[in-house]
C-alpha cells in the first residue's frame, strides 16, 4: 500500500511527526492546500475544522475525520505588574 500524502504546514515538526506515522507529508502554505488537492498532489490535509470551511477545502475534499490526534494550545502570558 502506498503512502497518503497529506499537506502540512510549513513546518519541521509537523513534517516530523506525519512521517512518523508512516504518512508522506506535503509541506505547503495553506494557500496552496486547495490546487494541492484539486490536482491530487495531496491525498488530503491537517487543518482546523475554521480552516478547511473558510479555505473552501470541502469543495475538494470527499471526506472529514475528526481525529483529535493534536492540541495546540494559545498561552497569554503578562507581567503581572505590568498588567495592573
Amino acid at each position: 500500500m502506498s503512502e497518503c500524502r497529506i499537506r502540512v504546514p510549513v513546518v519541521p515538526l509537523w513534517v516530523s511527526m506525519f512521517k512518523s506515522i508512516d504518512t508522506a507529508p506535503i509541506s505547503l502554505s495553506l494557500s496552496e492546500a486547495y490546487q494541492a488537492l484539486q490536482t491530487k498532489v495531496a491525498d488530503g490535509q491537517e487543518n482546523l475544522l475554521a480552516l478547511i470551511d473558510s479555505a473552501k477545502l470541502s469543495e475538494v475534499q470527499e471526506y472529514c475525520s475528526l481525529t483529535n490526534y493534536s492540541w495546540d494550545g494559545f498561552w497569554f502570558r503578562a507581567n503581572a505588574r505590568v498588567w495592573k
